[in-house]
């Protein structure tokens, strides 16, 4: 069987997901229901303690507003299951999070023992970098069931 890829419009979800959140904010007095929302804080990342950044920090605090949560704090399915003692709840949906990414290729092929005998400074036109985009799934903490693992005395 093969493998089928989904083409994704990133851009577009991302633009849906705010037009629904303006349109269910609207009243007579209208605010950006992000704007009016209280201890709404920047989203902060479980491992690294970094706030998240540009359309990522718009993305979590409507995910926020409409799942009612009350923490700040974000990870991946892979961060979270880093820390012991936490488990996602069953059923439990993710919020998306785009970024970007670099990889470095060399633009024109060389071998091995090609590359030793270029300078550096020439070193420096033989790279390319490749800029492209990358989401990831995130979990807010209250997302997460805590176990408490017992001690046995005796």
């Amino acid at each position: 069987m093969k493998n089928k890829t989904i083409e994704r419009d990133i851009y577009q979800e991302f633009t849906d997901k705010i037009i629904e959140a303006i349109e269910d904010g609207k009243t007579e007095h209208w605010v950006m229901p992000w704007h009016k929302a209280k201890n709404l804080e920047i989203p902060v990342n479980i491992l690294s303690g970094k706030a998240y950044r540009g359309i990522n920090i718009l993305s979590l605090w409507i995910a926020s507003l409409n799942n009612q949560f009350t923490s700040n704090v974000w990870g991946t399915f892979n961060q979270w299951a880093l820390l012991k003692g936490k488990h996602i709840k069953y059923g439990e949906k993710s919020t998306q999070i785009i970024f970007w990414n670099v990889k470095e290729q060399y633009g024109k092929h060389l071998e091995e023992d090609e590359i030793e005998d270029v300078s550096e400074v020439e070193k420096l036109f033989l790279f390319v970098h490749f800029l492209f985009l990358m989401n990831a799934n995130c979990l807010n903490i209250k997302n997460l069931n805590f176990i408490h693992s017992q001690t046995r005395k005796g």
